[in-house]
């Protein structure tokens, strides 16, 4: 097993940061263990592969760019100054206005479809039942209501949009006409 100084020797000779002393130590390290010259020769090797293998990335970058015509010479880096801004503030706040809008106009939709007619309660015609007694209503729609006696049944003149909305306050039977 390596132990700690070496690696850290090997390190800094591999990246060129050794000092004078410590090249020294490095090279008393390897003449005194077998293993420790395996591992460097092996090191050494894969170092010079990956320094080959990014010099071949940028030798290929460089390539790339010729043929796409991106000159080194035509190369232009936009830098932008703190007073510049890429987009003026004035287009941030116009697209959070209508980001507004259009949150409030989906929340209106929602709330209020078109086609449909909200009912007043002084709108609605009213059938009251007496005690002990059935009556039966039709309303606009072909619905038959059979109301139970004692009960209270509010319903509009006509049925507008697509639902159809009654008020009961008793007990009823419902023979739904269909659309």
């Amino acid at each position: 097993m390596l132990n700690e100084r070496f690696i850290e020797l090997l390190t800094k000779q591999l990246s060129s940061e050794i000092s004078e002393e410590e090249f020294v130590e490095f090279q008393q390290l390897l003449a005194a263990d077998e293993l420790h010259r395996q591992q460097y020769s092996f090191f050494k090797d894969y170092w010079k592969q990956k320094d080959q293998h990014y010099a071949n990335s940028d030798l290929m970058f460089k390539q790339i760019k010729s043929r796409i015509g991106a000159d080194e010479e035509r190369e232009n880096i936009i830098e932008l100054s703190p007073g510049k801004r890429k987009f003026p503030i004035w287009r941030n706040i116009a697209a959070a206005i209508l980001i507004l809008l259009c949150c409030a106009a989906l929340y209106k939709w929602k709330m209020h479809p078109q086609g449909r007619v909200a009912e007043k309660p002084t709108d609605l015609e009213s059938a009251v039942t007496k005690p002990q007694a059935r009556s039966i209503i039709t309303l606009t729609d072909g619905t038959r209501v059979t109301l139970n006696s004692e009960s209270i049944l509010k319903y509009p003149a006509s049925f507008n949009g697509e639902t159809r909305e009654v008020y009961l306050t008793g007990e009823a039977f419902f023979d739904v006409h269909k659309d």
